[in-house]
């Protein structure tokens, strides 16, 4: 079916033919000047699942395999409390680490907590003179319905001072999160 409107953006919507540069004309402000988030009716717009990023660190005081994987855990159970996520929502995660840290990969961690069917990549953190030592970092690729305002970035221990704007996260109980912990842990991994 051929598509009638003026505005390209409307044909995508409607699913009638438009022509592929119309689209991309519209969506970078070209073409006749309409952009096509403008077209979504805002009931649409208010129940949309969207890829955000939920952004946490943390460090360890040793390059030590088992306390790479506690702190990496801590920091990840944190994130998934503070933002209610299900891992079924969670599109893929990528964890990086300073090059000081060596003993273990700490998507390891995430495995572990059952995350057995999300794709995980570990990398090395961009090495730079000033950085922050013995740093786990974690960027989560979650689809949610929250808008970008509501989600709580996660940053403990000395990786607080890499984002002190959104230190926020409240006093934690660690006995508490170390027993939502155990619960959550898989044996086969």
């Amino acid at each position: 079916m051929a598509c009638l409107e003026p505005n390209a953006a409307a044909c995508v919507l409607r699913g009638t033919d438009a022509r592929e540069s119309d689209v991309l004309g519209v969506a970078v402000g070209r073409g006749n000047g309409f952009h096509a988030s403008a077209l979504i009716p805002e009931w649409l717009a208010l129940t949309m699942t969207v890829c955000r990023g939920v952004r946490g660190a943390t460090t360890v005081d040793t390059d030590d395999r088992d306390e790479i994987l506690k702190a990496t855990t801590q920091l990840l159970a944190l994130m998934i409390r503070r933002n209610d996520i299900q891992t079924s929502d969670v599109a893929s995660a990528i964890f990086t680490v300073t090059k000081d840290l060596q003993s273990e990969f700490p998507a390891l961690a995430a495995r572990q907590l059952g995350w057995l069917e999300v794709p995980l990549l570990c990398s090395y953190e961009v090495s730079v003179e000033r950085s922050l030592p013995r740093c786990i970092r974690i960027l989560l690729h979650w689809n949610t319905d929250r808008s970008q305002s509501e989600i709580h970035h996660v940053y403990i221990r000395d990786a607080v001072k890499l984002r002190p704007d959104l230190n926020v996260v409240p006093s934690v109980d660690f006995e508490e999160l170390e027993q939502w912990i155990q619960e959550h842990l898989r044996d086969d991994c």
